[in-house]
């Protein structure tokens, strides 16, 4: 694999995950990828050509696992990727960090060389969190930090977004246990 010695940041929308990210991304030797996981698949409404862009290059994994690997809303157990897909994901991992724009502490855009050595930050929001079993497998030597908000406070958040309380605790319960 290209990246060596990844950490995933897993938790849920509006649940803290941002903070932790900005924490850990302050050392110097940990480089973001500039985008959450399911982003870097499906891309952002407000950026339809871009959106679209990285959908087609998420087309490969889709087609071959037949699931929505890293779609934050869907809740069911995601199936192992094949190795070459395996492969294919650390490659466009691996692309965004050493492409990711990130603020940098006034001494300027790192060298290529010192972003490849920098370890990847990853943030896993939501139902991408069932994808850890495939991360792990990927890379036996990542480090996994969970991230769990009080459940009311979370449940608040998403209803106040137009969520039903019930959807809200089954997507708690669900990512939760993971």
């Amino acid at each position: 694999m290209l990246i060596k010695r990844p950490i995933f940041i897993n938790g849920f929308q509006r649940g803290g995950t941002n903070i932790l990210q900005q924490l850990f991304a302050s050392n110097p030797r940990v480089r973001g990828l500039g985008v959450e996981v399911h982003e870097l698949f499906y891309g952002r409404d407000a950026q339809p050509v871009q959106k679209w862009l990285r959908r087609l290059a998420a087309a490969p994994v889709v087609l071959a696992t037949r699931q929505h690997t890293f779609w934050p809303y869907r809740f069911y157990p995601r199936r192992p990727l094949p190795a070459a897909v395996g492969r294919y994901v650390d490659l466009l991992l691996y692309l965004q960090k050493q492409t990711a724009v990130v603020r940098t502490d006034g001494d300027g855009a790192p060298a290529w060389a010192e972003r490849r050595q920098a370890r990847a930050l990853c943030k896993c929001v939501n139902g991408v969190v069932l994808a850890t079993p495939l991360f792990t497998t990927m890379y036996p030597d990542a480090t996994f930090v969970a991230l769990v908000r009080h459940g009311l406070a979370l449940c608040e958040g998403f209803v106040r977004r137009g969520w039903s309380a019930q959807r809200a605790g089954q997507m708690y319960r669900t990512v939760g246990q993971q």
